[in-house]
């Protein structure tokens, strides 16, 4: 009976012992459960489920189903800024880009101030005196005249009021030729007052207002002849024209006047 005992415990130690082989072997399984056996001297075996041996055998089984994931951790604190970087080399330039369209074509703008600057034609021994210039109008005899109160040449009228218009006519000889003034201008701009005293008005070649010749039988006798003629001015306009043409032994000299005109 003993003897059938002590085989039964190397029996089951042997099973023991090869559950713990596989167990080291096999890295999907776990241990399970834990038991005691003891032998004694005498060669009977007890088998001890509550481990109260002094050998402790474990048996180890198969490894459970994975588990699930577990939650996802907080997140962490965002860390320091790292050091700016060096700067990097100067790109290639891009390649151009295609050519916009054409934009309208604006709108006009305003007119700029009128120049009103006279100008004229003349012949190596006959010409007109341009209007006055240089300090206090000493430069010139002719024209609209000078404003003292604004130091300047006359360039601006008003409607209504009459304004006085030289024509200075220069010759290097005096002579006693019979001469003539004719005097161009629009009757919307203008109505003519008065002439000298001396002078004869001719027939209007154009049979219209704004054309008047004023003769002068025996010539201007003078080396500079002046003539004053009075207009009064009628329409606002920025730039109003009398022209003054002189014929004196077949020679012709003209300067036209600009002025302008406001209400």
């Amino acid at each position: 009976m003993k003897k059938f005992s002590y085989i039964v415990s190397l029996a089951i130690l042997a099973l023991v012992l090869a559950g713990v082989a596989g167990a080291a072997s096999n890295p999907n399984v776990v241990h399970s459960a834990c038991f005691g056996v003891q032998l004694s001297s005498k060669g009977d075996s007890k088998f001890d489920l509550n481990m109260h041996g002094k050998k402790r055998i474990c048996i180890v089984g198969k490894a459970g189903a994975k588990g699930d994931a577990g939650a996802a951790g907080a997140k962490g604190n965002t860390g320091a800024a790292g050091p700016q970087g060096a700067k990097g080399a100067k790109g290639d330039p891009g390649v151009a880009g295609p050519r916009g369209y054409k934009g309208d074509k604006g709108d006009r703008g305003p007119a700029g101030p009128a120049q009103l600057e006279s100008w004229s034609n003349c012949t190596a021994t006959l010409c007109l005196d341009a209007p006055p210039e240089g300090p206090n109008g000493l430069d010139g005899s002719g024209g609209w005249g000078w404003d003292n109160s604004a130091n300047a040449p006359v360039t601006t009228l008003t409607v209504g009021q009459a304004a006085n218009l030289t024509v200075t006519v220069m010759e290097p000889n005096p002579d006693s030729t019979p001469a003539s003034i004719t005097l161009t201008y629009s009757s919307q701009d203008f109505s003519l007052d008065s002439t000298a005293s001396d002078s004869t008005v001719g027939t209007d070649p154009f049979d219209r207002g704004g054309v008047e010749t004023f003769s002068y039988p025996d010539g201007f006798h003078n080396n500079d002849k002046s003539v004053g003629f009075s207009f009064t001015p009628q329409n606002d306009t920025a730039e109003a024209l009398v022209t003054a043409t002189v014929q004196v032994d077949g020679q012709t000299a003209s300067e036209t006047f600009p002025v302008a005109i406001t209400g």
